[in-house]
């Protein structure tokens, strides 16, 4: 239940920032029970990425094909090399501050910058 209510605070329009007593960025890993510490044994390129509150939205493409990750806000280019933890899937995800529905999205709790375009 404290996910669901965490992840309808992450997708709500109103909140350009966080409001008082909101979980930081860290505190919502834990809330999704995000393993700590994770390895970053995954990697792939930056193809596109939208700040949203504390958080960014990354498509990246990898040696498994595109998918979407959500991190604490990073600012990354495309063309940027990251690498990533394992996360948390949720299918079926919806955004209402950006408006769209992401079939399969990661919730992850860092990337690591590995090179970046030239």
């Amino acid at each position: 239940m404290r996910t669901l209510f965490f992840l309808f605070l992450l997708a709500s329009p109103a909140f350009a920032q966080a409001p008082p007593g909101h979980p930081s960025a860290d505190e919502a890993g834990r809330m999704m029970r995000l393993p700590e510490n994770a390895q970053l044994r995954y990697s792939g390129h930056v193809l596109e990425a939208i700040d949203s509150n504390a958080f960014t939205y990354i498509r990246i493409a990898s040696d498994e094909g595109e998918r979407w990750l959500s991190a604490p806000q990073i600012a990354l280019a495309p063309g940027t090399l990251i690498r990533f933890g394992e996360g948390r899937v949720f299918h079926d995800f919806y955004s209402r501050k950006q408006k769209r529905r992401f079939s399969s999205i990661t919730f992850v709790d860092r990337v690591e910058i590995l090179s970046r375009p030239k």
